[in-house]
Parts: C-alpha cells; sequence; structure tokens
C-alpha cells in the first residue's frame, strides 16, 4: 500500500488509524499528520485544504482530509 502525504499540518509526530475505503468499504491503515483534527474521508480531491492521499487493498484512490474546529 502506498500512501502519498500532503505538507504536514502540525509539526507532532504521525498516528496510525484505520478508515474505511470510501468505494469498496475495506479497511485501510493511513498514517495522518494532525492528532487534532476530525478526519473526512472523500473519494474525490477537493481544490482546497489538508489532505493525505491513500490506496485500499483492492487499488482504490481516496483523500483524507484534516477538519479544524473553530474552537
Amino acid at each position: 500500500m502506498s500512501n502519498e502525504t500532503e505538507q504536514p499540518s502540525s509539526s507532532e509526530q504521525p498516528r496510525d488509524v484505520e478508515v474505511a475505503c470510501p468505494t469498496c468499504d475495506r479497511q485501510t491503515s493511513v498514517s495522518v499528520s494532525d492528532r487534532r483534527a476530525e478526519l473526512r474521508v472523500r473519494p474525490y480531491v477537493a481544490a482546497f485544504g489538508e489532505y493525505t492521499t491513500a490506496r485500499c487493498p483492492d487499488g482504490h484512490r481516496f483523500w483524507i482530509y484534516y477538519c479544524h474546529s473553530s474552537h
């Protein structure tokens, strides 16, 4: 499995999380760089925002966005 990581949003150590592929629902382990952010998994890339690109075991590519609360 190959993960392509964009610029980290913080200097904290990455954490591994399990997410479901939005195409086939297979569980995929991904390393994310922002421990404080809520993660949103999407089957498409947006024009802006911080994210990590991942592939599930079946080869589907998807994006994990870092969502920060305003509090």
